[in-house]
């Protein structure tokens, strides 16, 4: 494993303890996917929502986690989905989604072996590690 995926198993583990066992709701109609590559704009206004196939019940929590773990976002962004969800089910849910997305993506990117991986590993990191820092009391 290279050191930076051996950093964010590290990180996720911290992050998950920080919050200690936590419920997820079940009640909200999930995407599964929710990365901007599914989201489809037309002068700026949601117009679809495509790759539906992991759509089912869960918690929207994991649909913020996903769109947090995207590239190129800026840091208002960053800010605004990580309290957006947060406010749906918790820090704690919250956390346990992106763990969940940031560790099932870096396998996936790894396992295909596609060339953004270490770059992207690093975004994850870092989001990572703002979450962290905010169970940890940070703003």
């Amino acid at each position: 494993m290279a050191a930076g995926g051996r950093a964010l198993v590290d990180v996720c583990g911290r992050l998950l303890a920080a919050h200690g066992p936590v419920e997820l709701p079940t009640g909200d109609l999930v995407h599964g996917d929710f990365r901007p590559a599914n989201i489809l704009l037309d002068a700026e206004r949601v117009a679809a929502v495509v790759d539906i196939e992991a759509l089912g019940s869960g918690t929207r929590a994991f649909d913020y986690a996903t769109l947090l773990s995207a590239e190129g976002l800026t840091p208002d962004a960053v800010h605004t989905l990580r309290r957006a969800g947060e406010r749906v089910a918790g820090p704690g849910a919250l956390a346990s989604c992106y763990a969940h997305v940031a560790l099932d993506l870096t396998v996936f990117v790894h396992r295909h072996r596609l060339a953004r991986g270490i770059r992207h590993t690093r975004t994850l990191l870092d989001r990572a590690r703002l979450l962290l820092d905010h169970a940890d009391g940070g703003a």
